[in-house]
């Protein structure tokens, strides 16, 4: 018996959010804690050429989501699937936790992550307007969707976070995140977003 999972329910778990916050290195370390599959969704595509053609602008390869979902939803199992697109995602997804982070940090580890300038404000504009979140509850079911500030939390106390939520220690409605009010209260905004 798991005791990280102490029932042995299915886990079919999506972690989303802009990338910076984290989001690969908390699906690996919670899915080899609970002892389930790991699937990366841009891997995936790569792997299989799941795409649609290429965006200039963005200078990034357009997924097909479709395909991918598809996929997904017939892969048996317990699983943990890595993404900023939760439309990939398949719609049979039992928790979704979207990782959040302040986007004055975001910023900053973006850049040390050396994208482009256009690339990070764009990603940290999506951070402050909640384009995951946003994306999240379009797709799914608002009862399955976690917000989860890891602004102050290392990847292992991430998924400790996860793990309680799992084992129904926290409940829906666990937080809001704000982030244009906060900018806006401290005149930071205009700062992060691309467009002025």
């Amino acid at each position: 018996m798991n005791p990280t999972n102490p029932s042995n329910k299915e886990y079919r778990i999506l972690i989303t959010g802009t990338p910076g916050t984290g989001k690969s290195t908390v699906s690996k370390l919670l899915a080899s804690k609970l002892k389930v599959k790991y699937i990366n969704i841009n891997d995936l595509a790569e792997k299989n050429n799941w795409f649609l053609g290429f965006d200039e602008e963005r200078k990034s390869k357009i997924l097909d989501v479709e395909k991918i979902s598809n996929y997904l939803s017939q892969v048996s199992g317990s699983l943990v699937i890595d993404t900023h697109v939760p439309e990939a995602a398949p719609k049979n997804i039992t928790h979704v936790f979207v990782l959040r982070k302040h986007p004055k940090l975001l910023f900053e580890a973006l850049k040390k992550k050396k994208f482009p300038e256009k690339k990070i404000l764009e990603n940290v504009e999506a951070e402050i307007i909640d384009s995951c979140l946003t994306s999240s509850i379009e797709r799914f079911s608002e009862e399955k969707i976690y917000q989860l500030n890891v602004t102050n939390l290392t990847p292992k106390e991430t998924v400790k976070e996860i793990i309680l939520i799992l084992k129904g220690g926290m409940k829906k409605g666990n937080i809001v995140i704000d982030w244009v009010r906060e900018l806006e209260e401290k005149g930071e905004i205009e700062k992060y977003l691309s467009f002025k």
